[in-house]
């Protein structure tokens, strides 16, 4: 079992990045989620729920050939989610209308 840190041996520097990175960690989360739900939200309306993730793994050349998910991993999220939201207003203006 690991031992937990004294901070006090550490000085109060390292609890407050400890602190820092948590703050950040959960406000990314909490971007990431909400791009993913929103993601998933349009697949699943169309029955294919299984291809929301396919979506976040795949390198996509809108965003410089680079993955969703890495651009999380990047701190990129708020660009993604922005991207995500402006393709849904999109979606309700734009009609697609099959080739003949």
């Amino acid at each position: 079992m690991t031992k937990p840190i004294d901070f006090e041996e550490y000085g109060d520097a390292l609890e407050e990045q400890l602190v820092n990175v948590v703050e950040n960690l959960d406000l990314d989360l909490i971007t990431v989620v909400d791009a993913f739900q929103k993601v998933h939200k349009f697949f699943s309306e169309k029955g294919e729920d299984e291809k929301a993730w396919l979506w976040f793994k795949t390198k996509n050349p809108m965003f410089g050939n680079v993955s969703p998910i890495r651009m999380c991993m990047l701190g990129k999220e708020s660009n993604l989610l922005k991207f995500i939201e402006n393709a849904e207003e999109l979606r309700g203006c734009v009609t697609f209308v099959p080739a003949a």
